[in-house]
């Protein structure tokens, strides 16, 4: 299996951040989008990215998730799914073993901030939503609060 990140060697013209990190075409066009949360797979041997628009969007749901190969390929995750625009969005994949299986958590499952305050989802590994609200920090609310 090949190496999910590669080591650049030092060049007398290095690559700027956004060069090694943007994301472009994602939103039907040239804009260059920075991920927001980032959380490697293992079950997928992807990462998952959360991307937001910085030209349009502001308090509405249309930060969402991307998968990337380590060829460099990505792919939509949890097409049905979106987080809003304002949020810093964090990811967590449940292991394989440990804790959180023993607490009855499903491994693989992704949990990711979705806002607009302090509401986080629960998606499978497949992508599915499971709750859109599973916990809401702020209130208490949720299925898990």
């Amino acid at each position: 299996m090949p190496p999910l990140a590669t080591l650049l060697a030092p060049s007398a013209f290095p690559l700027r951040f956004t060069e090694v990190v943007a994301f472009r075409g994602d939103f039907g066009g040239t804009e260059v989008v920075n991920p927001k949360g980032i959380a490697y797979h293992p079950a997928l041997n992807r990462l998952i990215v959360s991307l937001s628009p910085y030209t349009f969007g502001q308090g509405q749901r249309v930060q969402m998730l991307n998968t990337v190969a380590a060829n460099g390929a990505r792919t939509r995750f949890a097409p049905a799914y979106q987080m809003y625009r304002d949020v810093e969005c964090m990811v967590t994949i449940v292991p394989p073993a440990g804790p959180p299986g023993a607490a009855g958590f499903t491994p693989g499952d992704v949990f990711v901030g979705r806002g607009p305050g302090d509401q986080i989802s629960r998606l499978s590994s497949g992508g599915d939503v499971l709750a859109d609200v599973f916990s809401d920090l702020g209130t208490g609310g949720g299925l898990w609060g």
